[in-house]
């Protein structure tokens, strides 16, 4: 049993505490179905186990976790690696000018320092969660590469053209992937990878102040 608490689990072949402690089977042989006390871990909540290690630990032992997990972040490469193509083919096609009275009436401001810097320390405390927290790993990953796959396929669907008078927005870490000949790029207008990726944050967070940090 676990030094900290009676409470044991049976996950895969190893007997496994809330805190993540792991008896040898040599000392303490339970079968599956573990009449003891048996705690069902979900690949989409939190583990409480009190340590990194323990929880991404236990969350190798969830079936379907490794897989998922895996799955994501190859998947997330292979975007990465498809960007500057994406950005190039994207930048060289002509687009539909959609005329807005309201952005019209809203004058062109450059709120870049003030936009980035929020962006990516709030992304940056999210990179950090997602280290802490397996649950809050793979719905991150996830969720990144669903943005990503919607946000390329609606571009291709429906290209824009740029309003008139458009500020640059210089963001030296997105700008790194898109390639050096379309460092700046204007025609990727469906919808805002930026505000959609920082809303993202805010709803897979589990506590409340994140939360507020977020949104």
């Amino acid at each position: 049993k676990c030094q900290h608490c009676p409470i044991v689990c049976c996950a895969g072949n190893d007997t496994i505490c809330c805190h993540g402690s792991i008896c040898s089977l040599a000392l303490l042989t339970l079968p599956s179905n573990c009449l003891i006390l048996q705690l069902k871990f979900s690949r989409w909540q939190p583990i409480p186990a009190p340590d990194i290690v323990s929880r991404w630990r236990i969350a190798w032992t969830i079936p379907g976790f490794s897989t998922r997990l895996l799955a994501a972040l190859f998947v997330f490469i292979l975007i990465l690696i498809a960007f500057p193509y994406f950005f190039s083919f994207i930048e060289s096609r002509k687009g539909y000018q959609i005329s807005d009275p309201v952005l019209d009436a809203i004058p062109a401001m450059d709120f870049s320092p003030v936009t980035f810097a929020i962006i990516w320390l709030v992304s940056l405390w999210f990179m950090i969660r997602m280290i802490q927290q397996p649950s809050i790993a793979i719905m991150g990953i996830i969720a990144i590469d669903l943005i990503f796959l919607t946000r390329m396929v609606t571009i291709i669907i429906l290209p824009l053209e740029p309003p008139p008078g458009l500020v640059e927005l210089k963001d030296p870490i997105s700008n790194y992937f898109y390639g050096e000949e379309h460092a700046f790029i204007t025609r990727d207008l469906f919808f805002s990878g930026h505000t959609s990726t920082q809303i993202m944050i805010g709803l897979i967070l589990p506590e409340k102040k994140e939360k507020w940090l977020a949104f």
